[in-house]
């Protein structure tokens, strides 16, 4: 293949975002119930989430598969899992995220700069911050990928949340990706 494919997840982030309660508009972040976790474990995907977010999407799409985690406030994880001949490196997802939101968000979008690639725990990580304004009012979010290789496959996971919510939707964004397991070999 020429080019590795596009994040084809950009046009459901950035709905997220503006659609889904991604600019906070009023909404209150209420705490993850993390102590009976809800589970998916579908197709050698497996990982815990919190029992009062809801798994809104799940695409298969070409051996790529994607499944979307929704908070009831604006935290948003999407977890997406390419065969690794199709995967690109964790600064150019990130970077095409961060193209994908400045330029097809119907509302204002300014960008931040982007970390450096660290690793931790066994992941690629990257974030960066952005501000989203819409209907007069300006929140900033934060977000942050996680890439990590398993076998012939890499797993991408994505957190977006409103800054002033991140205390709070912290231990559910930290269940998903410390249960999270691949065994697709």
């Amino acid at each position: 293949m020429e080019q590795k494919i596009k994040n084809y997840t950009l046009s459901l982030m950035v709905l997220s975002l503006t659609a889904c309660g991604g600019v906070s508009l009023g909404l209150s972040e209420p705490k993850p119930q993390i102590d009976t976790p809800s589970k998916y474990n579908e197709k050698g995907l497996k990982f815990e989430y919190p029992a009062n977010w809801n798994k809104s999407d799940v695409l298969d799409l070409s051996g790529i598969r994607q499944v979307t985690i929704e908070s009831p406030g604006s935290a948003l994880v999407v977890i997406s899992v390419y065969p690794d001949s199709l995967a690109n490196d964790i600064s150019t997802y990130a970077k095409e995220f961060a193209e994908g939101i400045s330029g097809n968000s119907p509302s204002k979008v300014s960008v931040g700069k982007m970390s450096q690639v660290i690793e931790q725990e066994g992941y690629e990580i990257v974030h960066f911050d952005f501000d989203i304004s819409l209907l007069g009012q300006k929140v900033s979010h934060t977000c942050k990928f996680y890439r990590k290789k398993t076998g012939n496959h890499v797993c991408l996971i994505t957190t977006q949340i409103a800054k002033e919510d991140l205390q709070k939707a912290k231990a559910g964004f930290e269940l998903i990706r410390n249960s999270l397991t691949l065994n697709l070999e």
